[in-house]
């Protein structure tokens, strides 16, 4: 009999504690959005500092992160591409009910940079790129097969994906651009072994984040091309075809126009065709003072750096469109080379090559991503 009491004592207080757990987590939600208009901020960073904990808007701006009570003291950074990051104490944030985070847009006037006439000529040549955007690129849905490759000191793969792009560059939205494009891994071959679960990953997706003009919040972004130094590089003929070389350069860029959330310093240039205003190559270089492991737009926090790519790094990209169809391009390739600057970190490069584009056809299901690598064979001559 009293060890049926005990038992019954011992059932309680487990459930007891259980409910008392559950007393101690709080369900934070809330929707972020523009103070400017009212507009949800899709794809806003929500991250508690010193945690791993999180989440992103989604196309309504909506969010919703489970918190413990020993938390509730901590800081919460809000951050997104176009808009001044924002940080508060979370216990300030649980009085508010519905609670509602506006973001400022960050847009900078030509008439805080010191520019001369010609420069301000060039602006204007970007920013008409920008507008012709549908008339020189692909829209409506596309497919295509991707050759992703990637190199780090004595690792090497290479992956083949189909990939589809249901909308191309009818708008540019960072939803767009990410629900509109869907990959599959068909084959690949590694000469390493993919354990543990890190080592099967790709970085199809970042390569991709790369693709300036389906990108709002960089250079050719209307509302941040005047914060950037521009000058005429170079002039070239290609295929009987005048290509102006347009250098940038932001010696003070910031998160809201770079994508990078420890961005130091960037440069480049855009290789432009003066004669219908398309974008035919763009390269740049960044200098970063860290990244978060699970991308270069999450802010890095001591607790949480990647030990392999923590502190200051440079990495450059070199992104090509080119014509897919009748006076129509498309991205056709990203080159991506990592160089921490750190004894003993190892180089590395990434590369993506789309071919045979199929237009108006949808070989992956729409929202499908594959981002794990679950079928390239080994192969130690790789």
């Amino acid at each position: 009999m009293q060890a049926k009491k005990n038992i019954l004592v011992l059932t309680l207080l487990l459930v007891l504690g259980n409910i008392i757990g559950i007393a101690q987590q709080v369900e934070l939600t809330g929707k972020v959005i523009d103070a400017s208009n009212g507009k949800a901020v899709e794809f806003a960073n929500l991250g508690i500092i010193g945690t791993f904990k999180g989440d992103a808007t989604d196309e309504d701006g909506v969010f919703s992160i489970r918190i413990d009570s020993n938390l509730y003291q901590n800081t919460l950074r809000v951050s997104a591409v176009g808009y001044e990051t924002r940080e508060f104490i979370i216990s300030r944030l649980l009085e508010n009910r519905p609670l509602i985070i506006q973001l400022q847009p960050t847009v900078y006037g030509i008439d805080e940079v010191d520019v001369e006439a010609p420069s301000r000529i060039l602006y204007g040549m970007l920013k008409d790129a920008v507008r012709n955007l549908q008339k020189n690129y692909l829209t409506g849905a596309y497919s295509a097969e991707l050759n992703y490759s990637e190199k780090s000191g004595d690792k090497a793969r290479t992956l083949t994906l189909d990939y589809t792009d249901a909308t191309g560059y009818e708008q540019r939205t960072r939803h767009s651009a990410f629900e509109g494009r869907s990959y599959i891994i068909r084959k690949g071959v590694r000469n390493y072994d993919i354990t543990p679960f890190s080592g099967g990953l790709h970085r199809v997706e970042e390569l991709l984040g790369f693709d300036y003009l389906r990108h709002p919040g960089n250079v050719l972004d209307s509302a941040f091309v005047d914060h950037y130094l521009v000058s005429e590089k170079d002039n070239y003929l290609k295929n009987g075809k005048r290509i102006m070389v347009i250098a940038f350069e932001s010696k003070n860029p910031k998160f809201e126009f770079s994508g990078d959330a420890q961005i130091q310093s960037l440069r480049g240039e855009i290789h432009l065709n003066r004669d219908n205003l398309s974008v035919l190559e763009i390269s740049a270089t960044y200098q970063s003072k860290g990244r978060f492991r699970h991308g270069r737009s999450f802010f890095v926090n001591e607790n949480l750096e990647d030990a392999n790519e923590t502190g200051e790094m440079k990495y450059s990209v070199t992104v090509v469109y080119e014509d897919v169809a009748e006076d129509k391009k498309a991205l056709k390739r990203v080159k991506y080379i990592l160089d921490p600057e750190k004894a003993g970190a190892e180089k590395s490069s990434y590369e993506l090559v789309f071919n045979s584009f199929s237009l108006g056809k949808k070989s992956v299901e729409e929202n499908s991503r594959q981002y794990y690598d679950d079928v390239s064979t080994f192969s130690a001559g790789l």
